[in-house]
Formats: C-alpha cells, sequence, structure tokens
C-alpha cells in the first residue's frame, strides 16, 4: 500500500512538471524494487531510445538509441510481460551486449503500454547480481508501475494534442476574421436623431436594391418574411433602444427581387454626450448554414426511424426465429427421453446440438445489437466473483476434461472481496473466455485467476484473466479479434465455427463496467486474456434474488406437495409449442388447460372464477393474433380481486432490451425467454407457487 500512497502522491501533484513526474516514478520503483538505476525506452523500428532515466549512473543518457539486439528490454517487449535476470552473468550471460557495454548485475523490465499501442519499455538496473530471482511482489509491483506510468503519459499526450487543437482554433479564428472582412459583411447605420437609415454597398447587393433605393427603418423591418419574426425582431430593437443593450438574431428575409434567404443580423447603441446617438449594426447571409442544419436535422430523423426499424426487425426476427427453434429444442428434448436404439439416440443427440448451436448464434446476433445500440443495463447488485468463477468451472470441467485439458482456477485475491455489479455480465465475460479457451486448446491447460488491486478513487481495479496453451493468435491480427465478426483468420472460423462476436461481446461489457480487455499471446504456444473492471466493494454478502428468495432455495425441484391440486394455463398459439410445453409440464407433474390467444385466455379466466378453485398460475405468450398477451395480462388484471394477485409469467421469444420492462407495465410478475429449458421453467414455477403452498399452512 506504500507504493500506491507514494505514486498517487506523484500522480496527483498539481506543480511538478511531467519531466519531474516521470523521473519520481522511476524513483518510486528504484526504491520499492532496491534497484539503482530506472530507464523509459520508446520503440522504433530498429532502436529504443531512452526517454527518461533516473537514479544514480553513468550509462545511461536521455536520447541515446540502444540498437534493439542490444539491449534487455527488448526482451521484454517481446514477450509482452515482466522480464527479470536476477543474476545477469549467468542469464543472459556475460557475454550479452548489455552486459558488456553497462555491466549491470541484475534487471527487471515490463512493457510500456499508451492509449493500447506498444510505447517502449521500462527497466530497472542494479550493478550487483541478487543471490535469489525475483519474487511475485516485485512483478506485481512493475505491473502497477507500468499501468502508472502508461496513464501519466496518456495524460501527458492529451494535454499536448490539446493544446495544438487550442492552437489550431486560434489560427482558424483568426483566419476566419480575416476571411469576413474579405467578404464584405454588410453594415447599417441608423441615426436616432434623424430617424434616417444607411446600408453599406454590401449590404444592398446582398438585398438586391436598385441603384437609387432608398432604405427606410419601415422597410427594412419589411425585407423580414414572416410577421411573427417581425414583430419579435421589432420588440428586441424597442428594447434595445431603451435598454441600451444589443443583441443578435437570425431571421429569414425576402430581397427586392423576391429572393428568399437567412440572415444573422447584429447590432448595438452608441452613446454620444450620454445619450442615445445611432444604431450600428452587421448582417452575414447564413442561407448555407441555415439549410445544411436542416439537412443534418432531417438525416438526424432518417436515422432515428432506420434505428426504429432496426430495432423492430430485430424484435420480430428474434420472435418469429426463436418460436420454431422452441419446437426443435423441446421435441428433441422430449423425444431424447424416449425409448430408442444407439443410433436413433445418437442422431438425436447430433440434432440437439446444432439446434444449441444455432441458438448460440442467435444470441450472440441478438445480445451484440443491444450493446451496440447502447441498450445495455448493468444491474449493480453484490457479486462474490470468486464463486462465479468456481460455478464456471463446474460448468465448463467436463467439457475441458472430454478433450483432455486441466481447468484450474486461481482466486486468491478475490476470495475475501465482495462487489457491487452485474453477475450476470459477469458471467458472460468468464463464459466466452473460458469457451474460446477450450476450444482453441488442443492439449495442455485452461486457467482462470483473479487480481484485485484497490485504487486512488476509491474502486477496486479487478482482472479477469484467461490463460490456454492452444493455438495461439497472430501479433497483427490480436487487435482484430475484439472487431465484431471478426477471428484470429478466415481458417480459424472454418475450424472453430462461431461469429466471432464473443470477444466483441465481453470488451463492450468491459467498457460499460469502466475497464477493457487486452491480450497476450505467442502462436503456438497459447494466449491469456485479461479483462480489468472497475468496481466498488460492498460490505453486503447477501444477495438476493429477484423475488425475494436465496438462490439455494430457487435451486430446489419443484416437489409433489407443491404441484399436488395445482391448475395452470398456458397460453400459445403455436401448435408445436403447445406440445412443447404439455410435454415440459407433465416432466413436472403439472397438468394445465391450453388455450390459443389472449381473447380465448381472459374468457377462460373468467370461466374460472366460478369453480371452486381458480387457476395458481398463467404461463401467457406476448405475440398472438386476436389479442396478445399484454393487452390480455391488463384485461385480466382489471377484473378486479384475485385477478390482481394470480401469477403472470411471460412466455416469449422476444428477447431484445426493454422486452421485460414492457412485461411488467403490462402487469405480469416474470419473463421467460423461449426456447426455456424444463429446469428453469421448474425453478420459475415453484417460485411462484411456494407462496400460495405457504399460505395454505404449508412448509419449505
Amino acid at each position: 500500500m506504500d507504493i500506491l500512497r507514494a505514486l498517487n502522491d506523484v500522480s496527483s501533484d498539481l506543480v511538478q512538471s511531467f519531466d519531474e513526474k516521470i523521473n519520481q516514478l522511476l524513483q518510486i520503483g528504484c526504491d520499492a524494487l532496491q534497484m539503482e538505476v530506472g530507464v523509459i525506452t520508446q520503440k522504433s523500428p530498429l532502436a529504443l531510445e531512452v526517454v527518461a532515466v533516473s537514479g544514480t549512473q553513468d550509462g545511461f543518457k536521455l536520447g541515446d538509441a540502444l540498437p534493439l539486439n542490444d539491449s534487455y528490454c527488448v526482451q521484454t517487449i517481446n514477450q509482452q510481460g515482466v522480464v527479470a535476470y536476477h543474476n545477469t552473468q549467468v542469464y543472459p550471460g556475460t557475454h550479452h551486449p548489455c552486459y558488456q557495454r553497462f555491466g549491470f548485475g541484475r534487471y527487471i523490465g515490463i512493457p510500456l503500454v499508451v492509449d493500447a499501442r506498444q510505447f517502449g519499455a521500462i527497466g530497472f538496473f542494479a550493478a550487483a547480481p541478487a543471490a535469489s530471482p525475483f519474487d511475485e511482489t516485485a512483478k506485481d509491483q512493475m505491473i502497477l508501475l507500468a499501468e502508472w506510468i502508461g496513464a501519466a503519459y496518456s495524460r501527458q499526450q492529451f494535454l499536448e494534442g490539446l493544446q495544438l487543437q487550442q492552437q489550431q482554433l486560434a489560427h482558424q479564428s483568426q483566419l476566419f476574421d480575416q476571411v469576413a472582412q474579405l467578404a464584405g459583411v454588410g453594415s447599417w447605420e441608423y441615426d436616432i436623431v434623424r430617424d434616417e437609415m444607411f446600408w453599406s454597398e454590401p449590404l444592398r447587393q446582398m438585398y438586391e436594391l436598385p441603384r437609387d433605393f432608398e432604405v427606410s427603418t419601415e422597410q427594412a423591418f419589411r425585407f423580414i418574411s414572416e410577421p411573427q419574426q417581425r414583430d419579435q425582431v421589432w420588440d428586441k430593437f424597442s428594447r434595445m433602444m431603451e435598454t441600451g443593450q444589443g443583441f443578435s438574431t437570425e431571421i429569414e428575409v425576402e430581397s427586392y427581387t423576391g429572393r428568399r434567404f437567412w440572415i444573422q443580423a447584429q447590432c448595438k447603441v452608441t452613446y454620444k454626450n450620454e445619450q442615445p446617438d445611432k444604431v450600428i449594426g452587421a448582417t452575414q447571409d447564413i442561407t448555407s448554414r441555415v439549410l445544411a442544419a436542416r439537412e443534418l436535422e432531417q438525416k438526424h430523423r432518417v436515422a432515428e426511424q432506420a434505428l426504429q426499424s432496426r430495432s423492430l426487425f430485430l424484435a420480430n426476427m428474434s420472435h418469429e426465429i426463436r418460436t420454431p427453434i422452441n419446437g426443435v429444442i423441446g421435441m428433441l428434448d422430449a423425444m431424447s427421453k424416449t425409448s430408442m436404439d444407439s443410433q436413433q439416440q445418437e442422431f438425436c443427440n447430433v440434432a440437439s446440438s446444432s439446434a444449441n448451436t444455432l441458438l448460440g448464434l442467435i444470441n450472440d446476433i441478438l445480445d451484440f445489437s443491444k450493446i451496440d445500440s447502447g441498450q445495455i443495463n448493468l444491474e449493480q447488485v453484490p457479486v462474490d466473483i470468486s464463486a462465479l468463477i468456481r460455478e464456471q468451472q463446474s460448468v465448463f470441467e467436463h467439457v475441458a476434461n472430454e478433450k483432455g485439458l486441466s481447468l484450474s482456477i486461481d482466486t486468491e485475491q478475490t476470495d475475501a472481496l465482495w462487489f457491487m455489479a452485474d453477475p450476470v455480465r459477469i458471467k458472460q465475460i468468464l463464459t466466452n473466455l473460458i469457451n474460446n479457451a477450450i476450444k482453441f486448446t488442443a492439449k495442455g491447460s485452461v486457467k482462470v485467476r483473479t487480481r484485485a488491486l484497490e485504487q486512488s478513487n476509491g474502486k477496486y481495479l479487478v482482472q479477469l484473466i484467461v490463460e490456454d496453451t492452444g493455438i495461439g493468435i497472430e501479433p497483427d491480427r490480436q487487435a482484430a479479434i475484439f472487431s465484431p465478426f471478426q477471428q484470429g483468420d478466415s481458417a480459424t472460423t472454418r475450424r472453430f465455427g462461431g461469429t466471432g462476436l464473443g470477444l466483441s461481446i465481453v470488451a463492450q461489457i468491459a467498457e460499460h463496467m469502466g475497464g477493457g480487455i487486452r491480450v497476450k499471446s505467442t502462436p503456438g504456444e497459447g494466449a491469456s486474456f485479461i479483462v480489468g473492471l472497475q468496481l466498488n466493494r460492498t460490505s453486503d454478502t447477501q444477495p438476493q434474488s429477484c423475488s425475494g428468495y436465496a438462490e439455494e432455495d430457487q435451486a430446489q425441484p419443484l416437489t409433489a406437495e407443491l404441484t399436488a391440486g395445482r391448475r395452470l394455463m398456458v397460453v400459445e398459439d403455436n401448435d408445436i409449442n403447445q406440445v412443447v410445453i404439455a410435454e415440459q409440464l407433465k416432466e413436472l407433474g403439472i397438468e394445465a388447460d391450453l388455450v390459443q390467444n389472449g381473447g380465448e385466455a381472459v374468457e377462460q379466466f373468467i370461466r374460472s372464477q366460478t369453480w371452486e378453485s381458480g387457476y395458481d398460475l398463467i404461463l401467457m405468450d406476448c405475440q398472438m393474433p386476436v389479442m396478445d398477451g399484454y393487452e390480455a395480462t391488463a384485461a385480466i388484471r382489471k377484473l378486479g380481486g384475485y385477478a390482481q394477485t394470480v401469477p403472470i409469467i411471460a412466455l416469449t421469444a422476444n428477447a431484445l432490451a426493454g422486452e421485460r420492462e414492457k412485461c411488467v407495465l403490462a402487469g405480469m410478475n416474470d419473463y421467460l425467454t423461449k426456447p426455456v429449458s424444463v429446469e428453469k421453467l421448474g425453478k420459475c414455477i415453484r417460485r411462484y407457487l411456494i407462496g400460495a403452498y405457504q399460505a395454505e399452512g404449508g412448509g419449505i
């Protein structure tokens, strides 16, 4: 924590120059690592240039150009990580050009990344070798220093860019003034005492006046096209005469020949012997600017309409595709539980796997569309990140074992910490990265690690690191893989499949959480993906589900006590999906009444109110003929009494952002997206049957 405090003190110092801060940051590194010299080098194609140096030495000088192959730093840059030699005499050895030139006995370095681009390297040197290698603390300190120094360079480059922009703006402003003079902006003058108006020649030409035309004050106002604008300008002019405060206005006018155009008019009062003497003004033709603004506004409206059309298309596509997929997956699941020979079972498994793959592709496309259009909403609840990783380990362990891979985790740095975050989105990050690591690794291992660094602003930088020993990524492709629909190369898509959206989604989620993602990889040796998230720590360690029951309670299966005597109504217009939901409910031990649309659902519910016991729960499709699910739900709620409390669960094929909120506003209690598994359906039904069971005196 001392090094963090020292780094923060330097960064927050408003007096020191940038060079002084960099030297102090290097000195902090020297002190923390017990080294004598700290150096920052900037990489060029053939050499490393010394741009900062701190410590007691005579070897390095600012501006020195060190050949790449003659430095230890080139290994640091090539390996994209911390490189440490505690005894350079042993390794790399006394024959190395860097040792022969400077004679340092130990070295530790790390790449320097500025604005997501490789800048160079940071290296620390000492004359005497060390008895033992650098420990993990030293390496973590190097990583911390690199992040702070990189941030300092980023800020400096931003400030330099801002200063350049200010200089350019000042130059453009001066140029504009000169052009305005050359353009002959029209000027005018009104003599208050004589009630006389004078227009300059450029202004007369602008209004296309005949040579002998005399302009009066009354005539000047008549040139304003619209009577309402004419009255508004006259009011401003009158107030200016009373108060002496000038004004500027944009109005549409009409020339002597009938041509309409837009002007910007500015004027103010001048005084003589403390009495109003004249009004002077300037007029500029701004027609092109006004027309450009109108065109831009029109394009903006067209773009908004296009976005609305895209959202509508995606909603329809989601419904139209998910509805048949729900039937395919549901019937395949039901078929898999029937008596089949081994070949039929194999065919069924292949078809089910293909259907789930197709569903995954659709989910990726829809999820990317939601995030790309800014419709992502991040939940803020207490999250145990270590527990989420252990959960993902159990999910993927069997997949890794089938490929002969070991899947291990190291969550020591986050084991005792809880953070406010969105658990679903963090799971999505982990799922994408772990799935990719397993998919692109033929032999070896996959490891998931965490790192948590407290920052000066009270937040934590939480890093999720997924490492594998797979095929790796070529250096020139490492930046592209975070773009939509991009993979390592075209052969990757052919061999492994996928949309290329997973990493793009991860990158955008991380960005919404105040962080980002980067990759370190060597082709043929594997890859390491590091996701950084800016999170607030919390002392609350009791996350609750949306219904108020703990997750372990929700995970319990339905029991005969809960389902005994319960009546459910399913509102579904698709014949195949009716069969699917009936089979799923049958597997859960529940019988249900099926109706075709929302209108029939309302009528059936009204009839049920005459029975000894009505419906305990309604599963409601959203898009149906005659009356959709939203209207049907609202109609049922208006019946009053028990109709206002009966649980209504949306069962919809629309997975776009805002659908859950739309269902809640319609009066529904919960929301399930097709295709839904038997397990998820059972958990949701159990959640709402618990209340009825407890009300009757039962226990859970």
